[in-house]
């Protein structure tokens, strides 16, 4: 966190005193590389068992909440409400819905892309029935 401040107010200030829009183009041209460095470290980290299960927390839900936060977030800009409130309402929202798909909806998938990905038996089938030939069934 500390080290995201230090990195983020040089170009803050450059950009509240200054006035100047190439401190955000500088920013983002030298996090590109940054970002690069630190995934490739991450990749090659070894983690332990509680640092594996938070991970696989995180990514479980990274896609669900990356596809659910504008719809929740268009839902709850609708109430009458305070900002502050709408907002901590999107991420409640958010994450109930992300739940709900990560714990009801993720499961069924991976069945039936386990089913699909069975090997192909001799008969041919690859775990499932495949469909009626329309010519034969006339």
């Amino acid at each position: 966190m500390a080290a995201g401040i230090a990195w983020f107010a040089p170009f803050a200030l450059i950009e509240k005193y200054l006035n100047l829009d190439v401190a955000r183009v500088i920013g983002l041209y030298l996090n590109i590389p940054i970002a690069a460095l630190v995934t490739i470290a991450l990749f090659h980290a070894k983690g332990s068992r509680n640092q594996r299960r938070y991970d696989s927390f995180l990514g479980d839900y990274s896609y669900p909440v990356y596809l659910l936060h504008w719809p929740m977030g268009a839902l709850a800009s609708w109430t009458s409400i305070h900002a502050l409130f709408a907002f901590v309402f999107a991420l409640v929202l958010t994450f109930l819905s992300s739940s709900v798909v990560v714990l009801l909806v993720d499961p069924i998938v991976s069945r039936v892309r386990a089913t699909l990905k069975r090997p192909v038996s001799r008969d041919g089938n690859a775990g499932m029935v495949p469909p009626a030939d329309p010519v034969e069934a006339a």
